[in-house]
């Protein structure tokens, strides 16, 4: 740690060094100092006194230069926003004269949903009783986004023992758009197992594979 007081600041800096320096330069003798300490020191801080104001004018001009960039780039959005909505609106404007003022081209065809390739994972909170608060991922993913294309997540369940072996065995719950999902049980399921299965499903209909069967009891 440092105990010789230099401010840290560029201004508080300067306004201390330039009256060191002189106060050192002129009582040099009563300080006992040789002139080879003193020299180094003047030298060096004439040259500051030639730096810091040059920089302090650069960044004010810096500053000021991007205020009026930053001014002028406004106007000329503000001028260009509603002309280019006037073009991509006009019916006489072709898509290669949109290309060439490198405006966007409007696709007139639209690209299908693919069909879902990867499946969700699903946690089940039993905190509460007789209720199951499902929440779901896609595999592969920390977000709670569904993936590109995906409408919906289709949740089925099969309640009590034994474990379904085949889609035919399980209930279809309904359509979550959005994680998580709240199923509710009543008194006599309490205590049962509850087998869930997931998938996603495209805006086209289009089903993806089914998730890892993921289990829960049912609390009383």
């Amino acid at each position: 740690m440092n105990n010789d007081n230099i401010p840290p600041a560029d201004p508080d800096f300067h306004n201390w060094v330039v009256p060191f320096s002189a106060y050192v330069a002129t009582n040099a003798a009563d300080l006992d100092l040789d002139p080879t300490d003193v020299t180094p020191l003047t030298d060096a801080v004439t040259t500051w006194k030639t730096a810091y104001p040059a920089h302090k004018t650069a960044s004010g001009s810096a500053v000021a230069a991007k205020t009026i960039k930053d001014q002028a780039r406004a106007s000329v959005e503000g001028i260009a926003r509603p002309l280019i909505q006037q073009l991509q609106a006009s019916p006489k404007v072709t898509d290669a004269q949109r290309n060439s003022m490198k405006i966007n081209v409007r696709s007139t065809t639209r690209t299908p949903a693919s069909v879902p390739t990867t499946e969700p994972m699903a946690t089940v909170d039993t905190s509460h009783r007789l209720q199951h608060i499902i929440s779901y991922r896609d595999t592969g993913s920390s977000s709670k986004k569904k993936p590109a294309g995906v409408a919906y997540c289709e949740i089925w369940a099969k309640v009590g023992a034994p474990a379904p072996t085949d889609e035919s065995q399980l209930t279809y719950l309904g359509n979550a758009s959005k994680t998580p999902q709240m199923e509710e049980y009543t008194g006599a399921q309490a205590g049962q197992t509850v087998w869930y299965w997931l998938r996603w499903v495209n805006t086209r209909g289009d089903k993806g594979p089914w998730s890892e069967p993921v289990s829960a009891t049912i609390a009383g």
